[in-house]
């Protein structure tokens, strides 16, 4: 039961950021100074030319679900697949399971949501990134290219590789490999704070 409690704190803790890790952070997009810089209107509309192309408005939010779905099918593949440390801990309590299996069910909606609400704020991030990375000249490129049959195969075939079973399984097995070492990490954690803590609580005494 203590595996338990140690393998399912781990499990939640790499499952829940899932939907983070889809957003980059804010230092990612840019620092503060330079998004607040007004951005000449045609290139930011240049720009929303790229994105619209590779993320087409009509099936903006279908990508983003397929996406979320499939990261965290990968992730669960490896945490809880045959043989993990989350399904023989799943063994000793067979009830946990279905809680675990509701809880991804939830974060996987919650996911989807935050992106839903928030994709627009991600798309006009990402419009002001181009048109201060990019001139003119190169976004109508970058968009001859994204329209074309070749660009049209090539983003339509990026977002699918987490699909891929090559990928899916790499995926998966990275999320095993940081579970299989998760109880040990813990451990060690708890041996480095314990000094400090006893210190902590030696001194309140006296």
């Amino acid at each position: 039961m203590i595996r338990l409690g140690v393998v399912l704190a781990g499990a939640l803790l790499v499952a829940l950021p899932v939907h983070a890790q889809q957003s980059p952070p804010a230092a990612a997009l840019g620092a503060q100074p330079d998004a607040a810089e007004p951005i000449d209107p045609e290139r930011l509309a240049a720009a929303r030319l790229i994105i619209d192309a590779i993320l087409p408005p009509d099936r903006r939010d279908a990508i983003f679900a397929q996406l979320v779905d499939t990261m965290m099918s990968n992730m669960i593949r490896g945490l809880a697949g045959p043989g993990s440390e989350l399904d023989k801990a799943f063994q000793e309590a067979p009830e946990a399971r279905g809680i675990f299996a509701n809880f991804v069910t939830r974060q996987r909606d919650l996911a989807q949501a935050d992106l839903k609400s928030e994709s627009p704020r991600l798309i006009d991030a990402y419009c002001r990134v181009y048109a201060r990375k990019f001139t003119l000249d190169e976004m109508r490129t970058i968009t001859t290219f994204f329209t074309s049959p070749t660009g049209k195969k090539y983003y339509t075939t990026a977002l699918s590789l987490m699909a891929d079973p090559e990928v899916a399984k790499w995926q998966a097995d990275v999320m095993a490999r940081g579970q299989a070492r998760l109880p040990a990490e813990i451990q060690r954690l708890k041996s480095e704070l314990e000094p400090i803590l006893r210190r902590k609580a030696n001194s309140h005494a006296s």
